[in-house]
C-alpha cells in the first residue's frame, strides 16, 4: 500500500518573539508515522519575499499528498481552522526582513479568494472530540500566513492553469478518443462503412489526427485562445502558432504533401511544431517560417519519371 505523504509547515518566530507555536507543533510532528502515512515538517521564514519560494521548494522536494499549514494568530484562544485565503498582503507590522506591503496582491491576476480544500468542519469536530478547543476561522488575516495559504491553494487549484483551460484540455482529449485505438468509435464505424480492417483504420485515423494533439497544450500555455488574459497580440500570435503547428505536425505524420517527407524533415517538423505551442514571439519568428518552408518544399510535385 502506498504511503500517504503529509507535509506540515510552521513559521519561524516573528514580531520580536522567541518562539512560534506553529513551528513547535510542526517540529514535534516531524518524522511521525501514522498508519499508512508519514509526516515531514518544514519551517517557513516569516518573510513575504522568502516564504513562497521555501514553500515551493518543500512541495517539489517532498511531493506531499496532503499539506497542513500552521500559523500563529496572536490573541486567539483555540485551534482556528481557516476557511478562506484572500489575494492581498496588507501587513500591520513588518516581516522579519523589514518589509511591510500594503494592499499588494499575493498573486497578480489571481482570484479574489480560495477556500480550503481540507475538511475543516471534520477537523474541528475531531479536535473537540480529543478535548482541544477549536473553531472554524473566517479570516486568515493579511500577513504571511494568509500569503502562504493563498499561494498553496493557487498551486493546488491547477498549478496556475486557468480552470477553463484545464477543462478544455480534458474535453479535447476525450473527443480525440473517437479516433484513438483501442476506443476509436468513429474510426471503427468508418471501417464498417468502408469495409476495411478496423484496427488498421483506427491506427490510420490516429496518425492523421496527430497534428491536433498540440491544441490542448496551446490552451494551457496560451490561454488567450480561450479569451483568458486576452490581448489582440497574444490572441493572434497564439492562433497563428496553433494553425502552423497543426499543419506541420499533421504533414509530418501523414508522411507527404505532394512528395514524401523523409526522416530529417520529419524530425525537424516535429521540433518546430512543438516549439510553437508556447507562442513565444522569438521562437515563433524562427519556427513559423521553418515549418512553412518545409511544407512549401514538399508541396512541389515529383518530377514525371514516366
Amino acid at each position: 500500500m502506498a504511503v500517504v505523504r503529509i507535509l506540515v509547515t510552521g513559521f519561524e518566530p516573528f514580531g520580536g518573539q522567541s518562539l512560534n507555536p506553529s513551528w513547535e507543533v510542526a517540529r514535534a510532528l516531524n518524522g511521525f508515522a501514522l498508519e499508512g502515512a508519514q509526516i515531514v515538517s518544514v519551517q517557513l521564514p516569516c518573510v513575504f519575499a522568502q516564504a513562497l519560494p521555501a514553500l515551493q521548494q518543500a512541495l517539489k522536494q517532498h511531493r506531499p499528498d496532503i499539506v497542513l499549514a500552521l500559523g500563529q494568530a496572536e490573541g486567539r484562544c483555540d485551534f482556528s481552522v481557516e476557511r478562506v485565503a484572500i489575494n492581498v498582503m496588507d501587513a500591520r507590522i513588518a516581516d522579519n526582513a523589514g518589509a511591510q506591503p500594503i494592499d499588494v496582491p499575493v498573486i497578480a491576476g489571481g482570484p479574489a479568494a480560495y477556500f480550503s480544500t481540507l475538511p475543516i468542519k471534520a477537523l474541528v469536530a475531531g479536535l473537540r472530540a480529543g478535548g482541544f478547543p477549536a473553531s472554524v476561522s473566517q479570516t486568515a488575516g493579511t500577513f504571511v500566513c494568509n500569503q502562504v495559504f493563498y499561494a498553496l491553494q493557487h498551486t493546488l487549484a491547477g498549478l496556475g492553469v486557468p480552470q477553463l483551460a484545464t477543462h478544455f484540455f480534458v474535453f479535447y482529449y476525450g473527443v480525440l478518443a473517437d479516433v484513438t485505438p483501442p476506443v476509436a468509435l468513429a474510426a471503427f464505424a468508418a471501417a464498417g462503412i468502408a469495409r476495411s480492417e478496423p484496427m488498421g483504420t483506427g491506427m490510420t485515423a490516429f496518425r492523421l489526427s496527430m497534428g491536433k494533439v498540440l491544441v490542448p497544450f496551446a490552451f494551457v500555455y496560451t490561454p488567450a485562445l480561450l479569451f483568458i488574459d486576452f490581448t489582440w497580440f497574444s490572441f493572434l500570435l497564439a492562433t497563428t502558432c496553433a494553425i502552423v503547428a497543426v499543419m506541420g505536425l499533421g504533414a509530418a505524420y501523414t508522411g507527404f504533401v505532394a512528395r514524401p517527407i523523409r526522416r530529417p524533415a520529419f524530425w525537424l517538423l516535429n521540433a518546430l511544431s512543438i516549439s510553437l505551442v508556447f507562442a513565444n514571439p522569438v521562437a515563433a519568428a524562427v519556427a513559423i517560417p521553418g515549418v512553412l518552408l518545409i511544407l512549401l518544399w514538399h508541396s512541389r510535385p515529383l518530377p514525371n519519371t514516366a
